[in-house]
C-alpha cells in the first residue's frame, strides 16, 4: 500500500490533515489485496481507541480503493528497537499501551493476527498506535497463512519478520482465538526488551520449529536488570499451549499496571538511583489528594476524584505503607497547594498531588510526590 497526506478543507469545517492508504496501481485489481483494504478499514474503523490508529472513511474513486485514516508523526516501533535499547519504564509505558489496545480490540471480537513492530507506531508525543487490521478477522476462523504470508514464506535463507511473530496455533493453521494475538504480543515484549527475537533462526523451517518445540533463552539471560515480574509476564505470554498463556489482554494490563505500583521497576539498577529510598528514610506513610482539575471543563471535574480513588486502590495493596482513607484524605481537596501543611496534618511522610489538564483532544495527567520531611520533590 502507499501512504499519501490530504488537508481535508471543504469537507470538514476545519482543517484537517489525513493520510490516505490505497493500493499501488499495480495490484489495484487485484480482487484480494481490495478486500484485506475494505477488511481493515471495516474492523478498524469499529473500534474508538486512543491506541489504535483512527479510521475516518473507505471509499472508492475512479477504480481505486482507498482508505481516509489519521495522519501520524513519528516512527514505527520497529524503527525505535533498531535505534537501541529501550529503558523498562519506556518499555511498560509502551507495551501497556499495545495491551489496552488489543483489550479493546478483543472485547469487540477482533483478532489482529500480525501484531509486530512494523504494526505498531509511535507518534511524536511516544504513544503507541495499532496499525494493520488487514489481516484481522471480527470472529474466530482459520488462521492457515493467506497469500499475502505464503510469499513471504519464499524468502530462503532469511529471517522473515511476519512469521517470527506467529503463534504455534497460528504457525499449525488452525483456528485462532485472542490468545493468538497475546503469543505474538509476547514475542514483541521479548524483542523489545532485548533487541532480539525469541526464536530466531536462517530459515522459516527453523523459525517454525523453535515456535512450535523450543523454549526461548530467559530474558534475564540476554538483558541482565530486566526486573522478575516482567520476565514472568513475557514467560507466561509465550507459553505455547494457548490453555496456559494468559487467557485475556486485560490481564496482561492489569499485570503490567501492577509492575509500576509494586515497586519492582525500582528494581532495575538504571532506576535504583532515583528511588526514593535513597534519600534516607524509608516512605512508610502517605496521603493521595485529589487531582485538580485544570481543563476549564467543569464537567471533568468528577475525574479528580477518579484519578486519585485509582492511585489509592493501587498503592493500597503495598506492605509496610500507611495510606490515609480516601475519607480523610479527600477532605483537603482544596489545599493541594500547600502539601506540606497537609503532611504534617495528616501525619505522613508524603504527600501526592496531580493536575489534570487538556492539550487538543487529549487529556494530560501530571502527579508530584512530595517528601514532606525533608521538604523535597521526590517525583
Amino acid at each position: 500500500t502507499e501512504i499519501y497526506t490530504l488537508s481535508l478543507h471543504d469537507a470538514l469545517p476545519i482543517c484537517r490533515e489525513a493520510a490516505l492508504k490505497c493500493l499501488p496501481p499495480d495490484v489495484a485489481s487485484d480482487a484480494q489485496m481490495v478486500e484485506r483494504l475494505v477488511r481493515e478499514a471495516r474492523s478498524a474503523s469499529s473500534l474508538n481507541h486512543p491506541n489504535i490508529c483512527t479510521i475516518y472513511e473507505v471509499d472508492e474513486d475512479a477504480g481505486y480503493h482507498f482508505i481516509t485514516m489519521e495522519l501520524l508523526q513519528g516512527q514505527t516501533l520497529r524503527d525505535r528497537i533498531a535505534a537501541g535499547s529501550i529503558p523498562m519504564a519506556e518499555l511498560l509505558r509502551i507495551g501497556t499501551q499495545i495491551a489496552d489496545a488489543l483489550s479493546a480490540a478483543h472485547q469487540k471480537g477482533i483478532i489482529h493476527r500480525d501484531i509486530k513492530p512494523a504494526n505498531v507506531f509511535l507518534n511524536e508525543r511516544g504513544e503507541a498506535k495499532v496499525l494493520d487490521f488487514g489481516l484481522a478477522k471480527v470472529e474466530e476462523t482459520s488462521a492457515a497463512v493467506t497469500a499475502t504470508g505464503v510469499a513471504a514464506l519464499t524468502s530462503s535463507g532469511q529471517t522473515v519478520g511476519t512469521i517470527a511473530y506467529m503463534s504455534p496455533e497460528q504457525a499449525r493453521g488452525q483456528k485462532l482465538d485472542a490468545r493468538s494475538d497475546l503469543f505474538s504480543l509476547g514475542v514483541l515484549f521479548y524483542e523489545m526488551a532485548t533487541g532480539e527475537l525469541p526464536f530466531p533462526g536462517g530459515t522459516t523451517a527453523i523459525i517454525f520449529d523453535a515456535i512450535l518445540n523450543r523454549k526461548p533463552v530467559r530474558i534475564s539471560q540476554v538483558k541482565p536488570g530486566i526486573p522478575s515480574s516482567f520476565e514472568n509476564i513475557v514467560e507466561k505470554l509465550l507459553e505455547k499451549d494457548c490453555r496456559n498463556r494468559y487467557q485475556a489482554a486485560a490481564e496482561v494490563l492489569s499485570d503490567l499496571r501492577r509492575m509500576t505500583v509494586d515497586g519492582n521497576l525500582l528494581r532495575t539498577a538504571s532506576a535504583k538511583a532515583a528511588s526514593p529510598r535513597k534519600a534516607g528514610k524509608t516512605i512508610d506513610s502517605l496521603a493521595v489528594l485529589p487531582f485538580t482539575n485544570a481543563t476549564g471543563d467543569e464537567e471533568l471535574d468528577h475525574l479528580s476524584e477518579l484519578v486519585a480513588e485509582g492511585v489509592l486502590d493501587g498503592l493500597s495493596h503495598l506492605p509496610k505503607l500507611r495510606v490515609v482513607p480516601r475519607s480523610k484524605a479527600f477532605r483537603h481537596r482544596d489545599r493541594s497547594d500547600d502539601p506540606y501543611a497537609v503532611g504534617r496534618e495528616l501525619a505522613v511522610r508524603a504527600v501526592l498531588t496531580g493536575r489534570i489538564t487538556m492539550r487538543e483532544d487529549m487529556l494530560l495527567v501530571r502527579a508530584e510526590l512530595i517528601d514532606v520531611a525533608k521538604d523535597t520533590q521526590l517525583w
